[in-house]
């Protein structure tokens, strides 16, 4: 499925030289089922539900039949003769009732915690790569302002050589305006190294090579919330797999009692026997397992089952705190981030853009110099790169609100 999925992607991209890289265009969603699909760690959980599931046969199977082969009238001091009869037979144990059927109900318990576990970590998984991927996007973001920031300071320096010329300014300006824009270079080779670190990270995560450059389909934009933040919590406790998980070991406890109550109850022994003398008879067989001498044994499997239930009760109140106390926690970095991004979007950058282009005009003009000029346009430039760190922040918060008190060790 991994591969179809891969080459349908592959299948958009037109490769103009046998050297270069294979890209794949990929979207946020894409990515996450591509992890989930390539993660070694995650397709291991995968195979403990079959390891649960096999587990389940085996407890709630019969116990093994015996088939016998009896002698009688053998002589051994005796030297009389004996008449010697032999008998052949099958015997079954059979559990006392209701054994195997707990058994079976733990079995399927632990098939649900194990698929419970799956789900968990394939959530934990996808906040990991959402994170990775936004990151790419902000890095990839503050590439593209560099540009854009370098090639209006590229603009402006040629107006300036040309307002030296005409001396309607001093050549300062002209120097201040050249080391901004060297500066500015420098800024733009960061900001492309940060983005192919974090793009190295991404790949890693989805498991693919060097040699597959990633074109990312997504975008750094902000979207507000649709449900309020009471709807996002009790949606949150409904679909937690912890808080699954927790009740399901009080389910497995609870189940565990009872299996060790049954243990003082006898288990029974069922034979046939067919004689040889009396071909065409059979015998039957009838015998209890007893736990006669076994109390100890039956007292501490009760109170091994009454410990696991205590322990379980005290897990399920210990997750449901850390489950509460750090999806509350989400939820605040979620709203104060959204905040953060109003206040750009809603007045900041609107504004800061607007005085930019006033301050270029004006330059032109001589009615400011070019400290005023760099001051606006470092200005406006910051405003432009925190706005985007904090979409990034935004989105971040909502990844980790997803996964929150998923990760209690």
């Amino acid at each position: 499925m991994f591969f179809l999925m891969v080459l349908l992607c592959f299948s958009s991209v037109n490769l103009q030289a046998t050297d270069q890289k294979p890209a794949l265009s990929i979207s946020l969603e894409q990515a996450v089922e591509i992890a989930w699909q390539r993660n070694p760690a995650l397709q291991s959980l995968a195979q403990d539900i079959n390891s649960a599931r096999a587990q389940a046969m085996i407890d709630t199977s019969l116990p093994e039949s015996e088939i016998g082969l009896e002698l009688e009238g053998l002589r051994l001091w005796d030297k009389t003769n004996l008449e010697q009869e032999y008998s052949f037979g099958l015997s079954q144990s059979l559990p006392f009732p209701g054994k195997l059927r707990l058994k079976g109900k733990i079995g399927s318990v632990n098939q649900q915690e194990a698929a419970l576990r799956f789900e968990q970590q394939k959530l934990l998984l996808a906040t990991e790569v959402k994170k990775a991927y936004y990151l790419c996007l902000l890095n990839q973001k503050t590439r593209e302002t560099w540009e854009k920031n370098l090639a209006l300071l590229t603009d402006t320096q040629e107006g300036a050589i040309s307002l030296y010329a005409l001396g309607k300014v001093s050549y300062d300006d002209v120097l201040r305006i050249k080391i901004e824009t060297a500066r500015a270079k420098n800024e733009l080779f960061q900001a492309s190294r940060d983005f192919q670190a974090s793009l190295v990270e991404l790949r890693r995560l989805l498991g693919l090579g060097p040699e597959v450059e990633l074109n990312l389909t997504a975008s750094l934009a902000y979207h507000p919330l649709t449900t309020s933040p009471e709807e996002m919590l009790g949606k949150a406790r409904l679909s937690s797999r912890a808080l699954k998980i927790a009740e399901v070991q009080k389910e497995r406890a609870r189940l565990l009692v009872q299996l060790a109550g049954k243990s003082k109850f006898p288990d029974f022994v069922l034979g046939l026997y067919a004689p040889s003398h009396r071909f065409g008879a059979v015998g039957f067989s009838a015998g209890v397992s007893f736990p006669l001498f076994s109390r100890k044994k039956i007292s501490g499997e009760m109170l091994l089952a009454e410990t696991e239930k205590q322990k379980a009760n005290y897990y399920f109140e210990t997750i449901t705190r850390f489950f509460e106390s750090r999806k509350k926690q989400a939820l605040e970095n979620i709203l104060s981030a959204e905040q953060q991004v109003k206040i750009f979007s809603e007045q900041l950058l609107t504004e800061t853009e607007a005085l930019l282009t006033k301050a270029r005009a004006d330059f032109r003009l001589g009615r400011i110099d070019s400290l005023n000029l760099l001051d606006i346009f470092r200005n406006a430039g910051l405003v432009n790169f925190e706005y985007h760190r904090a979409v990034y922040f935004y989105l971040v918060s909502l990844a980790e609100f997803d996964s929150a008190g998923e990760d209690y060790l």
